[in-house]
C-alpha cells in the first residue's frame, strides 16, 4: 500500500487535492472513511488537541490503522494543529502519520526553536 508521502507525490502530480477531515467521534469517522472508499481517494483523518479529548490519541491511531490494516486502504491520520512539542511528541509515538505544529501564538524565535525540535 501507498504511504501518505506516495499518495500526496501522486497528488500533486495529477494536480488533485488530498481531503483532510478532522473528526470528534466515531460515527464522523465512519461517514468519511465510507465516502472516500466509495470515490476511491485516499483521505487524512484529522486529530486536533481539542479532539484528542474526545476520540483520545491511541484510540484515534488505532481506529484508522485498524481500518488501512482491515481494507488495505490509503487512510492516514495527523497531529492537527498541536501546540507543544509534548503533544507532537505524543502522537508520533501512537502513531500518528503527520503533525502538524502549531506555533502561531509564539514569538518566531520560539516558533522557530521548538519546529526544529519537533523536525528532529
Amino acid at each position: 500500500m501507498k504511504t501518505l508521502r506516495g499518495c500526496i507525490k501522486e497528488a500533486e502530480e495529477k494536480g488533485v487535492a488530498i481531503g483532510h477531515f478532522n473528526i470528534s467521534n466515531l460515527e464522523g469517522l465512519h461517514a468519511i472513511y465510507n465516502a472516500t472508499k466509495k470515490l476511491n481517494v485516499p483521505v487524512i483523518i484529522g486529530l486536533s488537541e481539542g479532539e484528542e479529548g474526545s476520540v483520545g490519541r491511541e484510540e484515534g491511531a488505532a481506529l484508522v490503522r485498524a481500518l488501512r490494516d482491515k481494507d488495505n486502504y490509503p487512510i492516514f491520520l495527523n497531529a492537527d494543529h498541536h501546540h507543544s512539542f509534548d503533544a507532537v511528541k505524543k502522537c508520533i509515538d501512537a502513531g500518528f502519520d503527520s503533525v502538524i505544529f502549531d506555533g502561531t501564538e509564539l514569538s518566531f524565535e520560539e516558533n522557530v526553536k521548538i519546529t526544529k525540535e519537533c523536525v528532529d
